[in-house]
């Protein structure tokens, strides 16, 4: 029992010590008008894709989360519970921690990056690969956009790409597949009549990503998977509700044998 836990409590006390000190950082730097920032979120998804994979066999799942930043640190706790009997080794927590930063933000050049760990922890499946087929896993993302390269209409076209390394828990085991999964986006808004009149503006937002896999979890290395999004954000005294339809072209079988239609649906409070 003490094996088993020791990867999570490990987990959980290092994002723990990661956001006291950014309290106590907000707390001794009084002068600056920067401030903790705390992120409330919830919602459902038809479909629970990741990464290409349908994890959850075609059925749904409500998820919800926290994260805490200050001055471009954050960290946080999200979750997962499928919503029909027979998942419960899919149950997931992930405690993550990054920073992000803009660069030369007025120029036509600007970049926004950032770099996140995650810790994907399923609490009751084995923290390595066993009979339930579910494994706790750890990802090292690193991404970046454009946000004003490509000045399009009343909008920008936003390239993006994103580079995620995947390997198994904190326990190791032999036949696991580590790698890297590789995303190449695109993303347009385009400016619509708002629906609540409290709301300054709005828009809709378009995206597709291309995603490369090069051999993850016994996956065949090669084009995984391309998928489509369409969403807007209605906003109302500090809560937003997000509304996103998607469709994913899979390519490759190992991945995911089906093109999969899905929805999702989430609030978030930010303070």
């Amino acid at each position: 029992m003490i094996d088993y836990l020791a990867p999570r409590i490990f987990i959980v006390t290092v994002l723990f010590i990661f956001i006291g000190t950014m309290a106590a950082a907000a707390a001794a730097d009084e002068i600056e008008e920067d401030k903790i920032g705390i992120e409330v979120e919830g919602g459902y998804v038809t479909k629970y894709l990741w990464k290409g994979y349908d994890l959850l066999d075609n059925n749904g799942a409500w998820q919800t989360g926290i994260t805490i930043d200050y001055k471009g640190f954050y960290a946080g706790v999200w979750g997962s519970w499928a919503d029909k009997r027979g998942f419960v080794a899919q149950d997931e927590f992930d405690y993550y921690a990054g920073y992000e930063r803009s660069i030369l933000e007025e120029d036509r050049y600007a970049l926004d990056t950032y770099i996140q760990y995650t810790y994907f922890d399923f609490p009751k499946s084995d923290s390595v690969p066993g009979d339930d087929g579910v494994t706790d896993g750890q990802e090292l993302a690193l991404g970046f956009s454009m946000p004003n390269l490509f000045p399009l209409g009343p909008s920008f076209l936003i390239p993006s790409y994103e580079g995620d390394f995947e390997w198994v828990g904190i326990q190791p085991a032999e036949d696991a597949d580590n790698g890297w999964i590789h995303t190449f986006g695109l993303s347009y808004d385009i400016p619509v009549p708002v629906l609540i009149p409290e709301q300054e503006d709005q828009s809709l937002s378009l995206s597709w990503s291309l995603s490369y896999n090069d051999g993850v979890f016994g996956s065949n290395s090669d084009w995984s998977h391309s998928t489509a999004a369409l969403s807007t954000v209605s906003e109302w005294k500090g809560i937003s509700f997000t509304p996103i339809i998607y469709y994913q072209w899979s390519f490759e079988e190992t991945v995911n044998e089906d093109n999969e239609f899905y929805t999702s649906f989430s609030f978030d409070y930010y303070f």
